[in-house]
Protein backbone atom coordinates (compact mmCIF):
# COMPACT_ATOMS: atom_id res chain seq x y z
CA UNK A 1 0.00 0.00 0.00
CA UNK A 2 1.56 3.36 -1.01
CA UNK A 3 2.15 5.95 1.72
CA UNK A 4 0.54 9.39 1.61
CA UNK A 5 3.26 10.73 -0.71
CA UNK A 6 2.85 7.80 -3.06
CA UNK A 7 -0.92 8.29 -3.17
CA UNK A 8 -0.53 12.00 -3.85
CA UNK A 9 1.96 11.19 -6.60
CA UNK A 10 -0.63 8.90 -8.25
CA UNK A 11 -3.30 11.63 -8.10
CA UNK A 12 -1.00 14.31 -9.53
CA UNK A 13 0.16 11.97 -12.29
CA UNK A 14 -3.45 11.33 -13.28
CA UNK A 15 -4.20 15.07 -13.28
CA UNK A 16 -1.03 15.74 -15.26
CA UNK A 17 -1.97 13.31 -18.01
CA UNK A 18 -5.56 14.58 -17.98
CA UNK A 19 -4.49 18.21 -18.24
CA UNK A 20 -1.80 17.79 -20.89
CA UNK A 21 -3.66 15.33 -23.11
CA UNK A 22 -6.97 17.20 -22.96
CA UNK A 23 -5.41 20.62 -23.66
CA UNK A 24 -3.17 19.31 -26.43
CA UNK A 25 -5.86 17.06 -27.90
CA UNK A 26 -8.38 19.89 -28.03
CA UNK A 27 -5.88 22.02 -29.95
CA UNK A 28 -5.02 19.16 -32.33
CA UNK A 29 -8.67 18.46 -33.11
CA UNK A 30 -9.50 22.17 -33.48
CA UNK A 31 -6.64 22.52 -35.96
CA UNK A 32 -7.44 19.36 -37.93
CA UNK A 33 -11.22 19.76 -38.07
CA UNK A 34 -11.35 23.60 -38.03
CA UNK A 35 -13.35 23.77 -34.82
CA UNK A 36 -14.18 26.84 -32.74
CA UNK A 37 -15.03 27.58 -29.09
CA UNK A 38 -12.05 25.69 -27.72
CA UNK A 39 -10.17 28.40 -25.81
CA UNK A 40 -11.92 28.02 -22.45
CA UNK A 41 -11.45 24.28 -22.36
CA UNK A 42 -7.78 24.56 -23.32
CA UNK A 43 -7.13 27.21 -20.66
CA UNK A 44 -8.81 25.12 -17.97
CA UNK A 45 -6.90 21.94 -18.70
CA UNK A 46 -3.62 23.75 -19.36
CA UNK A 47 -3.98 25.18 -15.86
CA UNK A 48 -4.68 21.72 -14.44
CA UNK A 49 -1.63 20.37 -16.27
CA UNK A 50 0.65 23.16 -15.06
CA UNK A 51 -0.45 22.85 -11.44
CA UNK A 52 -0.13 19.07 -11.56
CA UNK A 53 3.35 19.31 -13.15
CA UNK A 54 4.57 21.66 -10.39
CA UNK A 55 2.93 19.55 -7.68
CA UNK A 56 4.49 16.36 -9.09
CA UNK A 57 7.92 18.02 -9.00
CA UNK A 58 7.49 19.17 -5.39
CA UNK A 59 6.20 15.75 -4.34
CA UNK A 60 9.41 14.22 -5.68
CA UNK A 61 11.22 16.27 -3.06
CA UNK A 62 8.84 15.05 -0.37
CA UNK A 63 9.36 11.44 -1.48
CA UNK A 64 13.12 11.85 -1.18
CA UNK A 65 13.02 13.34 2.32
CA UNK A 66 10.02 11.37 3.56
CA UNK A 67 8.15 14.45 4.77
CA UNK A 68 6.67 17.72 3.57
CA UNK A 69 9.91 19.65 4.13
CA UNK A 70 11.26 18.23 0.86
CA UNK A 71 8.65 20.22 -1.05
CA UNK A 72 10.18 23.52 0.01
CA UNK A 73 13.83 22.58 0.61
CA UNK A 74 15.85 24.74 -1.86
CA UNK A 75 18.81 22.37 -1.82
CA UNK A 76 16.69 19.29 -2.51
CA UNK A 77 14.66 21.01 -5.23
CA UNK A 78 17.85 22.37 -6.77
CA UNK A 79 19.24 18.84 -7.01
CA UNK A 80 15.99 17.65 -8.57
CA UNK A 81 16.05 20.49 -11.11
CA UNK A 82 19.32 19.14 -12.49
CA UNK A 83 17.80 15.68 -13.11
CA UNK A 84 15.39 14.44 -15.82
CA UNK A 85 12.57 15.32 -13.40
CA UNK A 86 13.54 18.99 -13.69
CA UNK A 87 13.93 18.71 -17.46
CA UNK A 88 10.44 17.24 -17.74
CA UNK A 89 9.01 20.08 -15.64
CA UNK A 90 10.77 22.68 -17.81
CA UNK A 91 9.33 21.16 -20.99
CA UNK A 92 5.85 20.98 -19.46
CA UNK A 93 5.92 24.62 -18.40
CA UNK A 94 7.32 25.67 -21.79
CA UNK A 95 4.90 23.53 -23.78
CA UNK A 96 1.75 24.47 -21.88
CA UNK A 97 2.88 28.09 -21.79
CA UNK A 98 3.20 28.15 -25.58
CA UNK A 99 -0.16 26.42 -25.87
CA UNK A 100 -1.83 29.18 -23.83
CA UNK A 101 -0.02 31.99 -25.69
CA UNK A 102 -1.13 30.54 -29.01
CA UNK A 103 -4.77 30.67 -27.94
CA UNK A 104 -4.63 34.46 -28.16
CA UNK A 105 -2.84 34.69 -31.52
CA UNK A 106 -5.72 33.90 -33.89
CA UNK A 107 -5.80 31.00 -36.32
CA UNK A 108 -2.02 31.03 -36.77
CA UNK A 109 -1.79 30.79 -33.00
CA UNK A 110 -3.30 27.31 -33.21
CA UNK A 111 -0.05 26.13 -34.79
CA UNK A 112 1.87 27.70 -31.89
CA UNK A 113 -0.47 25.96 -29.46
CA UNK A 114 -0.03 22.66 -31.32
CA UNK A 115 3.77 22.95 -31.03
CA UNK A 116 3.34 23.68 -27.34
CA UNK A 117 1.15 20.61 -26.98
CA UNK A 118 3.78 18.45 -28.67
CA UNK A 119 6.50 19.79 -26.35
CA UNK A 120 4.33 19.05 -23.31
CA UNK A 121 3.68 15.51 -24.57
CA UNK A 122 7.38 15.03 -25.33
CA UNK A 123 8.12 15.72 -21.64
CA UNK A 124 6.75 12.28 -20.76
CA UNK A 125 9.76 10.64 -22.43
CA UNK A 126 12.13 12.14 -19.84
CA UNK A 127 10.79 10.19 -16.87
CA UNK A 128 8.86 6.95 -16.56
CA UNK A 129 9.17 3.56 -18.23
CA UNK A 130 11.03 4.61 -21.38
CA UNK A 131 13.38 7.14 -19.79
CA UNK A 132 17.07 6.26 -19.83
CA UNK A 133 16.73 3.40 -22.30
CA UNK A 134 18.41 5.33 -25.14
CA UNK A 135 15.93 3.87 -27.59
CA UNK A 136 14.71 6.54 -29.99
CA UNK A 137 12.09 4.25 -31.51
CA UNK A 138 10.62 3.54 -28.09
CA UNK A 139 10.43 7.27 -27.32
CA UNK A 140 8.80 8.01 -30.68
CA UNK A 141 6.32 5.20 -30.06
CA UNK A 142 5.39 6.66 -26.68
CA UNK A 143 4.91 10.12 -28.23
CA UNK A 144 2.74 8.64 -30.99
CA UNK A 145 0.75 6.69 -28.41
CA UNK A 146 0.06 9.84 -26.38
CA UNK A 147 -0.78 11.97 -29.43
CA UNK A 148 -3.35 9.43 -30.58
CA UNK A 149 -4.80 9.28 -27.06
CA UNK A 150 -4.97 13.08 -26.94
CA UNK A 151 -6.97 13.15 -30.19
CA UNK A 152 -9.39 10.67 -28.70
CA UNK A 153 -9.86 12.83 -25.59
CA UNK A 154 -9.85 16.13 -27.45
CA UNK A 155 -12.76 15.25 -29.73
CA UNK A 156 -15.18 14.44 -26.88
CA UNK A 157 -16.15 17.97 -25.82
CA UNK A 158 -16.65 19.35 -29.37
CA UNK A 159 -18.84 16.36 -30.21
CA UNK A 160 -20.85 16.79 -27.01
CA UNK A 161 -21.32 20.51 -27.68
CA UNK A 162 -22.49 19.97 -31.27
CA UNK A 163 -24.76 17.09 -30.29
CA UNK A 164 -26.47 19.10 -27.54
CA UNK A 165 -28.65 21.16 -29.91
CA UNK A 166 -30.86 20.02 -32.81
CA UNK A 167 -29.52 22.98 -34.81
CA UNK A 168 -26.03 21.45 -34.87
CA UNK A 169 -26.88 17.76 -35.09
CA UNK A 170 -25.82 17.65 -38.73
CA UNK A 171 -22.47 19.22 -37.78
CA UNK A 172 -22.07 16.67 -34.99
CA UNK A 173 -22.80 13.85 -37.44
CA UNK A 174 -20.28 15.23 -39.92
CA UNK A 175 -17.59 15.61 -37.26
CA UNK A 176 -18.31 12.15 -35.89
CA UNK A 177 -18.01 10.67 -39.37
CA UNK A 178 -14.68 12.42 -40.02
CA UNK A 179 -13.32 11.32 -36.67
CA UNK A 180 -14.59 7.79 -37.26
CA UNK A 181 -12.57 7.61 -40.47
CA UNK A 182 -9.51 8.86 -38.59
CA UNK A 183 -10.16 6.35 -35.80
CA UNK A 184 -9.88 3.45 -38.24
CA UNK A 185 -6.21 4.37 -38.46
CA UNK A 186 -5.71 5.61 -34.89
CA UNK A 187 -7.07 2.59 -33.04
CA UNK A 188 -4.70 0.09 -34.72
CA UNK A 189 -1.84 2.55 -34.11
CA UNK A 190 -2.82 2.88 -30.46
CA UNK A 191 -2.93 -0.89 -29.97
CA UNK A 192 0.26 -1.52 -31.95
CA UNK A 193 2.17 1.20 -30.08
CA UNK A 194 1.00 -0.09 -26.70
CA UNK A 195 1.86 -3.67 -27.60
CA UNK A 196 5.32 -2.73 -28.88
CA UNK A 197 6.13 -0.68 -25.79
CA UNK A 198 4.91 -3.44 -23.50
CA UNK A 199 7.05 -6.01 -25.27
CA UNK A 200 10.14 -3.78 -25.23
CA UNK A 201 9.74 -2.92 -21.56
CA UNK A 202 9.40 -6.50 -20.29
CA UNK A 203 11.63 -8.23 -22.84
CA UNK A 204 9.57 -11.23 -23.95
CA UNK A 205 6.05 -12.40 -24.71
CA UNK A 206 6.09 -14.93 -21.83
CA UNK A 207 7.08 -12.23 -19.34
CA UNK A 208 4.47 -9.89 -20.76
CA UNK A 209 1.79 -12.52 -20.09
CA UNK A 210 3.01 -13.52 -16.62
CA UNK A 211 3.78 -10.08 -15.12
CA UNK A 212 1.13 -7.87 -13.54
CA UNK A 213 2.23 -4.98 -15.76
CA UNK A 214 1.80 -7.08 -18.89
CA UNK A 215 -1.55 -8.45 -17.78
CA UNK A 216 -2.84 -4.93 -17.09
CA UNK A 217 -1.64 -3.85 -20.54
CA UNK A 218 -3.35 -6.81 -22.23
CA UNK A 219 -6.59 -6.02 -20.37
CA UNK A 220 -6.38 -2.38 -21.53
CA UNK A 221 -5.86 -3.45 -25.13
CA UNK A 222 -8.84 -5.83 -24.93
CA UNK A 223 -11.04 -3.04 -23.54
CA UNK A 224 -9.94 -0.68 -26.34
Amino acid sequence: MPDIWGLLAIVTKFLLYLGVLTAAGTVFTALLFRLSHYRGLCLTFSGIGLLAAIAAFLLRGANLTGDASGMTDPEMLGLLWGTPVGTALLHRITGLGLLVIGLYAGRIGLWVSAVGGLIAIWSFTHIGHVAGREASLLELTLILHLIVASFWIGILTPLKRLASSPKTWSDAAGLGHKFGLLATVMVPLLIAAGGYMGYELVGSVNTLISMGYGQALILKVVLI
